[in-house]
């Protein structure tokens, strides 16, 4: 069994561009629930599906990053906890420093555990 890579506690404020599934185009901000070196979980009012293409943009660093939606579950409050995933590897957007062996970790493929 693989394990998890590592997630942090951390409420980043996102700038999240996308398209809803009937392709209408939306822009949210919102912020970070968990963040990891491949990617994180932010909350989203807006509906996406899964492995729907994303751009995030931190807002605190101005980095931006493409992204895909991997799972998404309803939280508590009727909102989206959408795990994204990089599209490529981008250690730095978050602005803080990750091991580098999390970077190498492969990603983990049971759908009720999902993680990025």
């Amino acid at each position: 069994m693989e394990s998890r890579t590592p997630q942090v506690h951390l409420n980043v404020p996102v700038f999240v561009y996308g398209y809803d599934p009937t392709g209408k185009p939306f822009k949210e901000i919102t912020r970070t629930l968990t963040i990891n070196a491949k990617g994180g979980f932010v909350e989203l009012a807006a509906p996406v599906a899964t492995e729907h293409p994303l751009l995030l943009m931190n807002m605190a660093t101005g980095r931006s990053v493409s992204c895909h939606a991997r799972s998404i579950h309803v939280g508590p409050d009727g909102k989206g906890h959408v795990c994204v995933l990089f599209t490529v590897p981008s250690p730095q957007f978050w602005g803080i420093e990750f091991p580098p062996q999390e970077l190498h970790r492969p990603t983990r493929t049971h759908p009720e555990r999902e993680v990025a």
